[in-house]
């Protein structure tokens, strides 16, 4: 397991670029110094140099919902290797892999932190004395899987007596408990997500299934396609035809009048919620474990650790929705939660990885200050602005209690700098002095929940994070502030710029040849 580098490691030292490739059953090992790293089995592996040095740049935007694939050019010769002997006997250097990674001398080799984990691409060399020139390009994050997979469907084999309306409709998957919100302190029940008919007895509707995986629920609500409300406390796990464990209900017990129409039929969460966590303890609503459960579903390498930090950060919102079509898991995540969570996507070695904006951060929060009044640490450029006024926005509009049977969300919740309000709007410090600076600007976000104070959290992360023009800042720094992770609060305090204990967000560290380069991100409306 590779990590970073502590801060005491780096005092006084410079790490060392290491470039590992795989090719043709060999290691060529490449180093911008020689050095010879010793894992804890005693095992020496010798790099000889020849590698030179490249700025390899860490960046992320924030409110990212895609990684771009990172890719570092090199120019090399390999030692000890005809590599156009070696194309000649049908190695194909383009199958070649290859790691790169930042090792400081004096530590075991297993605690190199690991860069980039890829293939080569778009290779070119000559003789045996030319220089091999590629790009190392980590693996592309395309999630193969799908879900529900291909058997959760209602069918012939899975329920012999559904209504054939039902066949060939996915299991729905839920998450959470849709169809459940509060309107001024009245609970309000409308259809959360759709129920099948899976036991048609030729004249009335007896049993409906409410989810293709095992459930939190006890109880729920149901409706049928006129509106008319049943609550059906007779839910249950059971199996279908192929063995899968299914969420049923049996609403026998209604009145036959209202079970006549096969078509239109849906259920509100009313008694529990919807997939079970891992551990079958309860119900998964946070949006911290439906993010961490749904990328471990999916077929791209994840970052196990940072997924882990930041489930714990997001739990706060509470998510409520379904999925009753096939979807790749992370178009799920980027689908369903990502638009309105304080949460950025980056890549790594370790895979995929969120990075929780902690907009909520003050100065007792920052890891390290950035300070451009002490040696080492100096500006690189100006101070720059992240975007343009048009892009501002400082009337934020939630919409959320999506209605399954409606298609469109019941709940409206406004924050603005007006303080003419009406029901179900609000104001703050951050929209009013956002509309006396850039003027009024409206923007609407669709929340996949059902919990006011989630939906109050989302406006106010929304409102910090859209109703400025956030500053950015670069400053190059001794080799110690390498310990510093992307996404890390920090201060900045630069007197001759009028920078004094600015909380930001540390959004970029490059490593030079000397030192590391750090990109701080300011102007959100910390504390």
């Amino acid at each position: 397991m590779t990590r970073p580098a502590y801060r005491s490691e780096l005092v006084g030292t410079v790490p060392i670029l290491l470039l590992t490739l795989r090719y043709a059953g060999r290691e060529v090992l490449l180093s911008t110094s020689p050095c010879a790293p010793v894992d804890r089995d005693g095992r020496v592996r010798p790099f000889g140099g020849g590698l030179p040095h490249s700025a390899i740049d860490d960046t992320f935007t924030l409110f990212e919902q895609e990684a771009p694939l990172r890719s570092v050019p090199f120019e090399v010769v390999f030692p000890g290797m005809d590599v156009a002997l070696m194309e000649s006997r049908g190695h194909d250097l383009t199958a070649a892999t290859g790691e790169l990674s930042r090792w400081v001398p004096g530590s075991a080799w297993e605690d190199r932190q690991v860069l980039l984990d890829g293939q080569l691409v778009q290779p070119e060399y000559g003789t045996g004395d030319e220089p091999v020139r590629f790009s190392l390009e980590e693996l592309p994050y395309d999630d193969q899987y799908l879900i529900p997979d291909s058997t959760a469907i209602v069918s012939t084999s899975t329920w012999p007596s559904a209504h054939e309306s039902a066949l060939g409709a996915y299991y729905p998957e839920i998450i959470g408990a849709p169809g459940v919100y509060d309107a001024q302190g009245v609970q309000q029940v409308v259809p959360g997500s759709p129920a099948l008919v899976v036991v048609w007895d030729g004249t009335y509707v007896e049993k409906l299934l409410l989810a293709g995986h095992k459930a939190g629920a006890t109880s729920v609500t149901i409706f049928n396609s006129a509106g008319d409300s049943y609550s059906a406390g007779a839910v249950v796990t059971e199996v279908d035809g192929l063995g899968r464990y299914v969420t049923t209900v049996d609403i026998s017990g209604w009145s036959a009048a209202n079970r006549a129409d096969p078509s239109g039929w849906y259920a509100a969460w009313t008694g529990g919620g919807g997939r079970l966590l891992p551990d079958e303890t309860g119900a998964m609503d946070g949006a911290g474990e439906v993010l961490a459960y749904y990328l471990s579903r999916s077929s791209v390498r994840v970052d196990l650790g940072r997924v882990a930090a930041a489930a714990t950060a997001l739990n706060a919102f509470k998510v409520a929705t379904y999925i009753d079509a096939p979807i790749a898991p992370l178009e799920l995540v980027r689908r369903f939660l990502l638009p309105w969570l304080p949460v950025s996507i980056t890549s790594g070695a370790g895979g995929l990885a969120p990075v929780v904006w902690r907009y909520w951060a003050s100065r007792r929060d920052a890891v390290e200050d950035i300070n451009a009044d002490t040696p080492g640490v100096v500006r690189v450029g100006g101070i720059r602005r992240t975007r343009s006024r048009r892009d501002v926005a400082n009337e934020i509009r939630v919409s959320w209690a999506y209605d399954a049977a409606a298609k469109a969300p019941r709940r409206l919740t406004v924050l603005k700098a007006s303080p003419d309000l009406a029901a179900g709007e609000y104001t703050s410090k951050h929209v009013q002095n956002s509309a006396l600076q850039y003027g009024a600007s409206a923007k609407e976000w669709l929340a996949q929940t059902c919990d006011g104070a989630t939906v109050a959290r989302v406006a106010d992360w929304l409102s910090r994070a859209y109703a400025t023009v956030p500053r950015v800042v670069t400053y190059d720094t001794p080799p110690e502030y390498g310990w510093l992770d992307l996404g890390e609060i920090v201060t900045v305090t630069d007197t001759e710029v009028h920078i004094a204990g600015d909380v930001g967000l540390l959004t970029g560290r490059t490593w030079m040849e000397t030192g590391v380069r750090l990109t701080v991100t300011l102007g959100y409306g910390y504390g």
